[in-house]
Order: structure tokens, then C-alpha cells, then sequence
């Protein structure tokens, strides 16, 4: 048996035979791929010369609304079923969370959202879903290190094992409000998976999320920083969702909000931190073009 971790939490184990349909090819060495990325100097874009983008391996679209480009990672890609993804992910919601995001891309303009639409009328998802252990987002940030167009890059991780060893699931900026500035025109979330999947001739790069929620109209009295809890729904389980690769901003650094006078646990690690408190500190001091989005 295969025993893959899906989020920080879960794990799901499958047969041999279920296993095979999940990979195309034997998994990349986690370290290997994960060096490049902690040397700051390739973090560096020289050759971009646009302010928002979204790519993928075989496609590019091209956005206004964001200052932001989020490329997946084509790193030990997997194809699953509708099915098996809700097995993997421990998330039986998964394939009905799919059907409205589809119905939402589709249909934009309609006065329902899908969460409003019956299950008989969302649209139909055929095939497999391909998934990607990570995600590239490149921005404009003039004032961090960065190259001649003033762009850097950055990897967001969605992964069950990290630098062989424990799981990372990253957090971000979803923009949600455009023309509020500050903190307040983005929601934050947890991601959970990123892939992408065809409909019609179409290809939607996505991620399930976990939200995030601002406690309180103003920042801390004591740091300075915005508060942040996860949401859960009323029988105790994450408030999950998928939202298009197009609307994710950046990275986001948060801090344990420890606010009781108890010593911390010796065994919490930093590898456990998201799982482990309940509140959080949004780090708008992480770099300067993430003191510039969330002052």
C-alpha cells in the first residue's frame, strides 16, 4: 500500500492498483527540486516585462487585475480521478466544490452563484485532475532584491512532504477586493492542492483553499499586526474552497498569536505552527513589497 498526506492533518491510504493511476511517472526527488529556490539570487526575473500574468506549461493569460504571475510547477505531477482525489484529500465535498467553481467560471455574469444552484444543474466534470506540488508567483517589487524590471519570484507550496520531510502547505493572498487597499481588499487562505483541469476545451489552473478570516476592524493594540483565524463550518469541519490560480496575489507570512500565559509546547515546530494555534498574525514586515500590499 501508498500512503499519501493531503493536507497537514490527513492521510489516506490506497491500494497498489490505485497508486499506479496517480502518478505518470516515479516521483522527483523533493530536495533536488526544492534547492533552487532558497538561493536569493534566483529569485531574480530579468525578463518579464509585464505587471501580472499567469502561466502554465503549455499556456499563458495575461491579466490586469493583479500585480502578480503564478506559474505551476509541472514537479511530480499526478492525474486523479474525481473520485480518488476526494479519497486522497480525506475531502468527500471535493468533486461538488469543483462543479461550482466551474459553474462560477462559466457562467459570471448570472445573478446565481452556484452556491445558490442546485446539484442537477452544475456542470458535469469528465476526466482527471492533474496536480502540482508547487506554484511560482512573480511581482513587482522594486524595492526587495529583484532584476532590471524591478520583478522577483517566489514558490508557494502545496506538497505532502517537504525537503523530505514533513508536509507544507503555504499561505496567501487571495484579491478579493481590488479597489480596497491595505489588508482589507484580500482574504487569506491556506492552500491546500494546487491543480488544473479541462472542460470543454478550456484549462482552469485552480487550488483548494482553507479560509482564513480578519478578527476585529483594527490591527493588535500591542504589535501592530492584523489578526487572523481559520474559518470552520458549524459541524467543526475546515470552510474549504477553489478559487482560480488568477486570483492569488502572493505568499503571506503569519506569526503564532500565543495569548495566554502558558509556555509553548517544546514539540511544536515550525512545520506545525498552522495546525497548532488558533490565531495568527498577518507579517506585513516578511519583505517590503509585503508591507507595501497590507499596510
Amino acid at each position: 500500500m501508498v500512503t499519501f498526506g493531503c493536507t497537514a492533518n490527513f492521510t489516506a491510504t490506497i491500494t497498489p492498483d490505485e497508486a499506479e493511476e496517480t502518478m505518470d511517472k516515479a516521483p522527483v526527488d523533493v530536495v533536488k527540486q526544492s534547492v533552487p529556490d532558497e538561493n536569493p539570487g534566483d529569485e531574480i526575473v530579468h525578463d518579464l516585462d509585464v505587471l501580472a500574468e499567469v502561466k502554465l506549461p503549455s499556456t499563458i493569460r495575461k491579466s490586469t487585475q493583479i500585480h502578480t504571475q503564478i506559474r505551476l510547477n509541472n514537479c511530480t505531477e499526478r492525474k486523479w480521478t474525481l473520485p480518488l482525489a476526494a479519497r486522497l484529500l480525506m475531502q468527500p465535498q471535493f468533486p461538488m466544490l469543483l462543479r461550482r467553481f466551474l459553474y462560477d467560471q462559466l457562467y459570471p455574469d448570472s445573478a446565481i452563484t452556484s452556491r445558490f444552484v442546485s446539484p442537477e444543474s452544475l456542470p458535469v466534470i469528465d476526466g482527471r485532475i492533474e496536480v502540482f506540488n508547487s506554484a511560482v508567483a512573480a511581482f513587482r517589487a522594486p524595492s526587495d532584491i529583484s532584476g532590471i524590471t524591478g520583478m522577483r519570484r517566489e514558490h508557494i507550496r502545496a506538497m505532502p512532504s517537504w525537503r523530505n520531510g514533513p508536509a507544507r502547505y503555504d499561505m496567501v493572498l487571495i484579491n478579493s477586493n481590488p479597489d480596497v487597499e491595505g489588508i482589507y481588499g484580500f482574504t487569506i487562505a491556506r492552500i491546500l492542492l494546487f491543480f488544473a483541469f479541462r472542460h470543454q476545451e478550456r484549462h482552469y489552473p485552480c487550488a483548494l483553499v482553507h479560509w482564513f478570516s480578519i478578527v476585529g476592524d483594527e490591527p493588535d493594540e500591542d504589535t501592530g499586526f492584523s489578526t487572523v483565524e481559520p474559518d470552520f463550518t458549524d459541524d467543526g469541519s475546515p470552510y474549504l474552497a477553489i478559487v482560480h490560480i488568477d486570483s492569488i496575489y502572493r505568499a503571506v507570512h503569519l506569526l503564532a498569536a500565543h495569548q495566554d500565559a502558558q509556555f509553548i509546547n517544546r514539540a511544536f515546530t515550525m512545520h506545525s505552527t498552522l495546525d497548532k494555534f488558533k490565531s495568527f498574525y498577518v507579517n506585513k514586515y516578511a519583505d517590503h513589497h509585503a508591507f507595501d500590499s497590507l499596510r
